[in-house]
């Protein structure tokens, strides 16, 4: 448990925020905290925006995709009916 202590004090030393000698943390190093806390959440938020417009690109692309898909498998069977009329898709008959 005294290691865990350990390394949470050598983090927050790390990181400029070692806590006062009574413990506690001093007004300048609770705002910097916050303002790193402020920083972090805008840079998400950014990522968030920047996501959701890669999926929505995405998305408008796979309909279009769908949508062409299912035209050339509707031509393909118009062709196929077309060149051969007679020609089913059933199975043989078996000898």
């Amino acid at each position: 448990m005294n290691s865990t202590l350990s390394r949470k004090s050598d983090k927050q030393a790390a990181n400029g925020h070692e806590p006062s000698s009574n413990g506690r943390e001093t007004l300048d190093q609770s705002h910097d905290r916050l303002t790193e806390l402020e920083t972090r959440l805008a840079f998400q938020d950014d990522v968030i925006e920047q996501l959701n417009a890669v999926i929505t690109r995405q998305d408008k692309d796979i309909r279009q995709l769908q949508h062409q898909l299912q035209e050339v498998v509707r031509q393909t069977r118009q062709l196929h009916e077309q060149l051969d009329p007679e020609v089913t898709d059933d199975a043989p008959p078996h000898y």
